[in-house]
């Protein structure tokens, strides 16, 4: 059986390449993001554990209400923070939403639990 080229007209090698540059950074930007969104969150955590006993949930609500506020305009509800976010290509909402949610649960549940492990 002989493989048939489906389009000739493909796109370089090189044009792929750098595609996949591109794609890498921007998931290298939103790992970043996300680690330096946890770090403040520690941070946070670290102050509020010196003033208060309610660190723990002052953290999680804290963090949740950040959570709420970040992804709401990517679900189309209030304005967005941004003009930049209207430029954001169709489906971004789709990696960016879990995103913020993953960094929610990261640093509420793990942070306190490697803080205070014994």
């Amino acid at each position: 059986m002989e493989s048939e080229v489906v389009n000739d007209q493909v796109p370089g090698y090189s044009r792929h390449l750098i595609a996949g540059l591109i794609a890498g950074l921007v998931a290298a930007s939103i790992l970043i993001a996300s680690f330096l969104q946890n770090l403040v969150a520690a941070i946070a955590y670290y102050f509020l554990q010196k003033i208060t006993r309610h660190a723990r949930t002052i953290l999680a609500w804290g963090v949740s209400a950040f959570v709420i506020l970040s992804v709401l305009p990517h679900l189309g509800i209030g304005p967005a923070p941004s003009p930049a976010l209207a430029a954001l290509p169709v489906g971004f909402d789709l990696v960016t939403v879990p995103l913020h949610l993953v960094f929610g649960l990261t640093a509420v549940l793990w942070i306190p639990r490697f803080v205070n492990r014994h």
